[in-house]
């Protein structure tokens, strides 16, 4: 997929440079064709530079996708297939050398002198035509940001350069130029816009969009009817912008949701499937972390304590881990806001905390069998020097907020860590435990996180557990959630058997089909605004019939269709509708863009995590938006149409 997103920026970057050839080709033409040299000698050395600088600016976005879909590829198949009709269409009518602007630069080529180039005017010609089907092509299908860009830029640029071609032909052969252009065969219908003298050549409005567009915009006889419409029109817009800013609201709470969330943990977890451990893990993690989009690897225990301080006490998950290796996967650790989780650093001196402890022990022994009655007394456990050396040597330990809230304890306390997984005495099974100082609290804005869950070293959590070297799981982070459940699989291919993974996606999968949900009862709720403005279009579209039913007899009488009737007021309900999403769009979207980059709205961080709303408009909502907002407004004008179309000339002349 990557090989095919490359060839597909570099394909738009080369169909992006061929409007800007022609702005070097038909602005200074007439002096082209006043040189004795061959002008491609410069042109063709420019246009390489012009796709070198091209790329050279768009190349650091060529990986940014607004999508990865395989059925994009669907649609983008069948605008592949136009562009190569429209190519071999073109082939029919046009050389290469024509096709190339050889006759618009050699004076010598005055047979051919009415033969423009690749970019004619209105896509007469259907070269551009067919380079825009291959752009919009690599565009859907690759999903890029920067295809659809170079789109947009080589239409705004094609546009230019057609007007200037326009005017630079007429010029020189006047109504010579107008006859071929006329005679060249049309693939598009020609919209042209305007006034002046070449208003004949241009093509004029349909008639039932005419005359909708007057209605709309003629002084009506009851004002009542003209207030309807403005009030349809502003109903239209409010639902689309309401739409657009709570989607996008909608969109950046679920995207700092989900991004706090993933962040905060592995993306991929590899364990035993009989649950012994994973022995000889170094070699492990080493091999897999070179799996194609695994970016890092790291180790961890996962085991179920209880943790209780004084009479508090609570249940907790302990995570043993090395700090170097789990920041590379998550982020728990980067949220530690009181103290600091620089003493889980593994060391010389606190992997060997018990050894070490012992040594302390026989010294202080030695040192009290050699001191005096004072030095003895200072040794000893209840002594402030004894208690102090017993808190240096505790492993330490990083709780969640609301964990330690729970069992209030602070930066230095030592809490008491107890293992389910006892050791077996002559009196029966007893339980592990181990005393450990509070070194940080962390605060990830997640409860479950926050209120359950412990780090500690790995060398401590395997001494508590009795492990030995073995780990409980291996954690992995990618460069692609979307690509998740693929990788999950070949990861635990390549750990071969009695290995089971999983990703983060479906052990959160609840979460993210209630935001699915959600988002979706935003849609239908707010949604209700454009139904409630698509009443008011027809209602005004009714109460037009009403008062045009005199002008639409004279029409039908002059021999208008009744189709035509229909089409004019399902024309004029739709232009409502087109009018309302437009100024709809642009207000929702400068909306979500203001209060996205100004943080306009505040949050108390104390109750969201967050301290202002977020807000992530998307391109695609808009379009969704748009589709919906037009077919409803389609299907409200209906009726009005119907009802018009059935009108009889002669009982709605009778009294005339």
């Amino acid at each position: 997929m990557q090989i095919v997103r490359t060839v597909g920026w570099l394909a738009c970057v080369v169909y992006s440079t061929i409007p800007l050839f022609w702005f070097m080709v038909h602005p200074q033409a007439h002096r082209w064709r006043e040189k004795e040299r061959s002008p491609f000698r410069v042109l063709v050395p420019a246009w390489l530079t012009m796709w070198v600088g091209i790329g050279a600016i768009t190349g650091h976005w060529r990986n940014v996708a607004l999508y990865s879909t395989p059925w994009a590829w669907v649609p983008a198949a069948t605008l592949f297939a136009t562009g190569i009709f429209l190519y071999s269409r073109s082939g029919a009518h046009f050389s290469w050398a024509q096709l190339g602007g050889l006759p618009e630069v050699r004076a010598n080529h005055g047979d051919d002198r009415l033969i423009t180039t690749g970019i004619r005017s209105r896509v007469r010609h259907p070269v551009y035509l067919g380079h825009l089907c291959e752009m919009l092509a690599w565009s859907i299908g690759s999903g890029l940001l920067v295809c659809w860009l170079l789109t947009a830029f080589s239409i705004a640029t094609g546009a230019v350069m057609i007007r200037m071609e326009d005017a630079e032909l007429e010029r020189r052969f006047g109504k010579e130029f107008n006859s071929y252009r006329n005679s060249v065969p049309a693939i598009l219908p020609i919209i042209r816009l305007g006034r002046g003298p070449r208003s004949e050549a241009r093509t004029k409005m349909r008639f039932e969009f005419f005359i909708a567009s007057r209605y709309l915009r003629a002084k009506r006889r009851q004002a009542f009817i003209g207030i309807i419409t403005g009030i349809s029109i502003a109903g239209v817009a409010a639902g689309v912008a309401s739409l657009v800013v709570a989607l996008a609201i909608n969109n950046g709470f679920r995207q700092d949701l989900q991004q706090r969330l993933l962040g905060s943990t592995s993306h991929i977890s590899l364990q035993r499937i009989a649950d012994h451990g994973i022995k000889d893990w170094p070699g492990i993690m080493e091999r897999l972390s070179h799996e194609p989009h695994v970016v890092a690897a790291a180790p961890a225990i996962f085991e179920q304590v209880l943790i209780s301080s004084g009479p508090r006490a609570r249940g907790a998950v302990l995570k043993g881990m090395i700090p170097t290796y789990e920041r590379q996967v998550g982020d728990l650790l980067n949220s530690v806001t009181e103290g600091s989780a620089a003493a889980l650093e593994e060391s010389s001196e606190n992997s060997h905390l018990s050894q070490s402890k012992q040594d302390s022990e026989h010294l202080n022994a030695d040192k009290s069998n050699a001191s005096d009655e004072a030095s003895a007394a200072a040794q000893s456990p209840d002594s402030l020097e004894g208690v102090q050396a017993r808190m240096a040597a505790m492993p330490p330990i990083v709780l969640g907020k609301d964990m330690a809230d729970s069992l209030g304890a602070k930066i230095g306390d030592p809490v008491l860590v107890t293992s389910p997984q006892g050791e077996l005495t002559p009196y029966g099974m007893v339980p592990k435990y181990t005393r450990f100082k509070v070194v940080g609290i962390f605060n990830s804005g997640f409860f479950d996180y926050d209120s359950t869950w412990a780090f500690t070293r790995l060398s401590d959590a395997q001494r508590l557990f009795g492990l030995g070297n073995l780990i409980s799981v291996l954690e992995f982070k990618i460069d692609d959630l979307d690509r998740a459940d693929a990788v999950t699989h070949e990861i635990e291919d390549a750990a071969g058997q009695g290995f089971m993974a999983t990703n983060a996606l479906k052990q959160n999968s609840a979460l993210f089909k209630a935001l699915k949900t959600e988002r979706l009862v935003t849609f239908i709720t707010i949604g209700l605004i454009v139904f409630v403005a698509a009443l008011n279009i027809l209602i005004s579209l009714i109460m037009m019939v009403m008062e045009k039913t005199k002008d639409i007899a004279v029409l039908m009488s002059m021999g208008t269709r009744k189709a035509q009737v229909r089409n004019v007021f399902i024309a004029q309900g739709v232009l409502i509708g087109v009018i309302g999403t437009v100024i709809g769009l642009v207000l929702g979207y400068a909306v979500a863009y203001a209060g996205g980059h100004y943080h306009v709205i505040s949050l108390s961080p104390e109750v969201y995590s967050i301290d202002y709303v977020p807000f992530a408009p998307r391109l695609a909502d808009g379009i969704w938006i748009a589709i919906f907002t037009l077919l409803v407004s389609f299907v409200a004008t209906l009726y009005p149409s119907w009802s018009a179309s059935r009108i009889l000339p002669a009982e709605a002349l009778r009294y005339e």
